[in-house]
């Protein structure tokens, strides 16, 4: 499995934040905490809110980074 795969599905690929992280530690040549660090401060949450799938959710519709479903949040209930 390629590496970059595996570091992005350690924080849930495009569901959280672990493409944007992943993107950022190989362009950018940096270690994975201050990938999350640099993402986090971008975004606007906490290193820790990067792997939570609602919050994550929000931010990527918000910003239209692309999320894997194509139903909102809001109109699913």
């Amino acid at each position: 499995m390629p590496i970059s795969h595996i570091m992005a599905s350690g924080l849930t690929g495009m569901r959280a934040a672990g493409d944007l992280v992943a993107r950022m530690e190989f362009s950018e040549n940096m270690r994975i905490n201050e990938a999350k660090d640099y993402v986090a401060r971008k975004l606007g949450v906490e290193a820790i809110d990067l792997g939570d799938e609602y919050v994550m959710r929000e931010i990527r519709e918000e910003l239209d980074i692309g999320v894997l479903t194509s139903v909102r949040i809001q109109d699913e209930y």
